[in-house]
């Protein structure tokens, strides 16, 4: 064989030997593409859920009975988030003097459980 013979010899197989690394490195890459693609996905999912999840909504608040009123109440499912202000008014109409006191109970639930919150309403009446 040639001189010019081995070096398109050598020329040929390292051709060969590069092709098939890129070959292989292409796979890989390919591979790790899809992984990552699979993990954004993941991801993106549980961010939805933990989103989902955050908002806060009301699972119920309690009726309050003459003389105080609170009409209309709070809705079960009403939405709220961190930094929101719940106002719920309430009308003070005694039929006669005297000091009443009520409980309004506030329930809601978010990511970290459910949480009650009960205000004493008080108020006095001087005359009925």
């Amino acid at each position: 064989m040639s001189l010019t013979g081995v070096a398109a010899l050598i020329a040929a197989v390292s051709f060969a030997v590069l092709a098939c690394a890129g070959v292989y490195l292409t796979m890989r890459l390919t591979r790790l593409l899809g992984d990552a693609a699979t993990l954004v996905r993941e991801t993106r999912e549980d961010q939805q859920v933990l989103l989902t999840r955050a908002n806060a909504a009301v699972d119920r608040a309690s009726t309050l009975h003459a003389p105080f009123a609170n009409r209309p109440n709070v809705p079960p499912g009403l939405p709220i988030n961190a930094g929101y202000d719940v106002l719920v008014p309430v009308r003070f109409t005694p039929h006669r003097p005297g000091r009443f006191t009520a409980r309004y109970t506030f329930t809601w639930t978010d990511v970290t459980g459910t949480h009650t919150l009960t205000v004493r309403v008080s108020g006095t009446a001087t005359s009925g």
